[in-house]
């Protein structure tokens, strides 16, 4: 399932997603380090064999439809956003968008990106209350940034919050975003960090990224989640969750926070749109901490 692709060597892999593997790789003629995020109906076949979803058993076609489509809409708001700013924005450039063609269909996609170098925050690593401040203030500018250009996330966890030695932030995955007051396609990801209109199916907007990046700040600060009771979620569709509650403290696990800081976290949080902080306010907020 190692790809071929014209000008990259593949050097290893990264990792994967839910219908996706990804590369490390080098330009033959820059030698510079890349990603390629491969989706193909060979990589489809092997990850529902390991971690089937039900709702698509026996139907690896539409499936594969469906991660085709989140690839190409990666490649396409990535590549308007990193355009739009002219370089570096705290997302990874995109390079090329490869089709692999089989008899009168596309049996594969490799999107060939920056390679990011660092650790997901999911990893658990021992940084400061001060660093982490820093880093979810620069993660909150990274999504203001795409706010501005009309462009939400939907899909902001710990895993796609990319730290480097520097404590320089990236973000990652552009698969499930889409324009504000859309509709992400499917309802897909890790509940526990989803805003409650994602999981329901309704239209996001900016604090529904407001609301994962504040999720994906209380399991850093705390190794738990916001959301602590769900059941009944489903991989695809709209979800039929019941939500029984949320946390209302961070200190009571992490008494190092400041105060002020868990305000930012719980406000983010609040289950009604209306009552969270806008991105603008968690970064000002932010900065007086600072």
């Amino acid at each position: 399932m190692v790809p071929e692709l014209n000008g990259v060597t593949i050097t290893g892999q990264i990792g994967n997603g839910a219908g996706s593997i990804v590369f490390k790789g080098r330009d033959d003629a820059t030698g510079e380090s890349l990603a390629v995020k491969s989706v193909t109906r060979a990589v489809v076949l092997e990850i529902q064999k390991h971690a089937p979803s039900p709702e698509y058993a026996g139907d690896i076609s539409k499936l594969l439809k469906m991660y085709l489509s989140q690839v190409r809409n990666e490649w396409k708001l990535g590549h308007r956003l990193t355009n739009l700013a002219g370089g570096h924005v705290g997302i990874p450039r995109m390079h090329e968008l490869i089709r692999e063609n089989g008899f009168l269909r596309t049996n594969g996609l490799h999107l060939v990106m920056d390679f990011v170098e660092g650790e997901n925050l999911r990893k658990g690593h021992d940084y400061s209350i001060e660093e982490l401040i820093h880093i979810y203030r620069q993660a909150a500018d990274v999504l203001r940034f795409m706010h501005q250009h009309n462009v939400v996330h939907a899909d902001m966890k710990p895993h796609h919050v990319i730290v480097d030695d520097q404590r320089s932030v990236q973000i990652l995955d552009l698969g499930l975003s889409c324009h504000r007051n859309g509709h992400v396609s499917q309802v897909v990801g890790s509940p526990h960090y989803m805003a409650p209109e994602q999981l329901v199916g309704a239209g996001v907007d900016e604090r529904t990224d407001v609301f994962g990046l504040g999720a994906t700040m209380f399991w850093v600060l705390t190794e738990r989640t916001i959301r602590p009771n769900v059941s009944g979620a489903s991989s695809m569709g709209p979800m039929d969750l019941q939500i029984k509650s949320f946390e209302t403290s961070v200190r009571e696990y992490n008494p190092k926070v400041p105060p002020a800081l868990e305000d930012i976290v719980l406000r983010s949080c609040a289950p009604s749109r209306r009552a969270r902080l806008s991105m603008s306010e968690v970064i000002a907020r932010l900065d007086r901490l600072v």
